[in-house]
């Protein structure tokens, strides 16, 4: 006759059922930006600032395409070099801002994805002198 262990059946099973049921399960897909708000600060009227920051993919195994950016105005340029974020590595976005008007400034720029979460939205702010 077989002794079994009750507990250590059922931590198997147990087991066996979260990763069996973990390997089916939708991964959810998405970029993580370095920053979601870019602050410019003080700039003069005319003047043209540059930020970077980085879109993370998490994913394990999927890629994620950029396909399409656009900015909420016209002194906003975007420059993404690469539209295809491989699985665990980053893509490097350039952002130039034309301070075209005094005043406070609050811009949005937006990527769409082949993710879950479609888009993506960043914001721009600053004050122009």
């Amino acid at each position: 006759m077989i002794k079994t262990n009750k507990f250590s059946i059922t931590a198997l099973s147990a087991l066996l059922i979260f990763f069996g049921c973990n390997r089916n399960r939708a991964v959810k897909l998405r970029l993580i930006p370095s920053v979601s708000t870019i602050q410019f600060d003080t700039m003069n009227l005319n003047e043209s600032k540059i930020a970077f920051l980085n879109l993370y993919n998490p994913n394990l195994q999927d890629s994620i395409k950029i396909k399409n950016q656009a900015a909420s105005c016209g002194c906003t340029i975007v420059d993404v070099p690469v539209k295809t974020v491989p699985p665990r590595q980053s893509v490097k976005i350039k952002i130039l801002y034309n301070a075209t008007s005094k005043g406070s400034f609050k811009k949005n720029v937006v990527f769409d994805l082949s993710s879950d979460t479609s888009f993506l939205v960043l914001n721009l702010t600053g004050i122009v002198n």
